[in-house]
């Protein structure tokens, strides 16, 4: 009753408690030299009541932007019903569309420095009134965002308050909603090419089959992408941003383009890691692979050093935790690829399980797959394809993806 009481009073005012937006920061060190300030990251944590009154107004501006389609279907991220892998097979399939047109595609992928820690509270606020919060809810909103202070804590000592005058909460519930929105104008830039955006990673996709036209198609449109990011003021990192020339594999494609981002030139590569999955020229994912086969042989021989120290169902456990994520991870999105490709995971798969039930290197594996409900490789992909269609069934999802791109 408390809570219900202060709640509806903070949602009646339009006033969000001062006490509940002073954030404590922690630092947890990633790697390199402990002296080195870029090496740690920062993790904010917020009043435990204040994630309540957030998931209400969550809700609400959700809702608000669900039933006025105020959020680009471009978008991705932090959207009931989308997720990386959907992002991506959408990515995959613009891609394999161009391929049987005969066309080039010309995607660049775009890093933004900071993205969460830039946003600027009047533009934002502008933009929520362009998309109709009024009154007492822009208002909250409003009062969410101002007057923040955070503090660093370290050990037993903790610093004074420091005011926050940029960016959206870390941590936050309603952080990524109002980040969505504060982005969401970006594909009015230009309705002649594909966006692709989960959170602060964009992707666009340009589509032609004469290279030199369409990099300069590309560098007129991405000079208005610059100054649209520099009018919103985001910052473009053109040293990680990269572009692809994605062709078929009997088409021959000269790399020696000038691709530019505002007055700067980004690289272009032969393969790019997006959200995760390495898409190469010819998207035959065979550096994602192989960057799965690195990681999953890592756990391979953590098992094969436990093998008779650890139970059976601790080291299963491992597996799962370890060795099953990076083979789910997005698997239909590349579960196209060769065969021999999908034989090195499932080599890795049979010898991870022999150490789990601790058998000699040349026993058969069949019924131990069965054994520990472990599927292969092939399977796990078959399964993953009828569990994503019947979600689409379910959720009637407005992006139809061709079931042929997913085999």
């Amino acid at each position: 009753p408390v809570l219900t009481h202060l709640f509806n009073i903070c949602l009646s005012t339009g006033v969000f408690p001062e006490k509940m937006k002073h954030a404590r920061v922690s630092v947890l060190y990633k790697s390199g030299d402990r002296n080195i300030f870029s090496n740690y990251r920062p993790i904010s944590i917020l009043p435990v009541i204040s994630k309540g009154l957030e998931k209400i107004i969550y809700q609400r501006v959700m809702s608000f932007c669900e039933k006025y389609s105020i959020l680009s279907p471009h978008q991705f991220g932090f959207r009931r019903g989308m997720s990386t892998e959907l992002a991506l097979l959408t990515q995959k399939e613009l891609i394999l569309n161009s391929f049987e047109k005969k066309l080039l595609t010309l995607g660049v992928f775009i890093d933004y420095s900071k993205a969460f820690d830039r946003i600027n509270h009047e533009v934002l606020y502008a933009k929520l009134r362009h998309y109709g919060f009024r009154g007492t809810p822009l208002d909250f909103l409003k009062s969410y965002l101002s007057q923040r202070k955070q503090s660093v804590v370290i050990n037993d000592s903790q610093s004074s308050l420091l005011a926050i005058t940029s960016g959206v909460p870390q941590g936050s519930i309603l952080g990524p909603l109002l980040f969505n929105i504060y982005i969401n104008d970006i594909t009015s830039v230009s309705k002649y090419v594909d966006f692709i955006i989960y959170a602060d990673d964009t992707s666009i996709f340009f589509h032609g089959n004469d290279l030199g036209k369409l990099a300069d198609s590309a560098n007129n449109i991405l000079n208005d992408i610059f100054i649209w990011s520099t009018a919103n003021y985001l910052m473009i990192n053109t040293k990680k941003s990269k572009a692809v020339v994605f062709a078929p594999v009997q088409k021959a494609v000269c790399r020696g383009l000038d691709i530019y981002l505002g007055p700067e030139k980004i690289e272009v590569v032969k393969e790019v890691s997006s959200l995760g999955v390495i898409f190469n020229e010819n998207l035959n994912w065979d550096e994602h692979v192989n960057k799965v086969t690195r990681n999953i042989a890592r756990t391979c021989g953590a098992l094969s050093k436990l093998r008779q120290i650890l139970p059976a169902n601790i080291k299963l456990l491992l597996y799962n935790t370890l060795f099953s994520s990076h083979i789910n991870y997005c698997s239909l999105v590349w579960a196209d690829t060769s065969k021999a490709n999908r034989n090195k995971i499932f080599l890795l798969q049979k010898k991870a399980i022999r150490h789990i039930a601790n058998v000699p290197y040349d026993a058969h594996t069949s019924h131990l797959f069965r054994e520990y409900k472990i599927l292969p490789i092939d399977h796990i992909h078959s399964f993953n394809l009828i569990l994503k269609y019947k979600q689409s069934l379910l959720s009637n999802n407005a992006c139809s993806l061709k079931l042929r791109n997913l085999r």
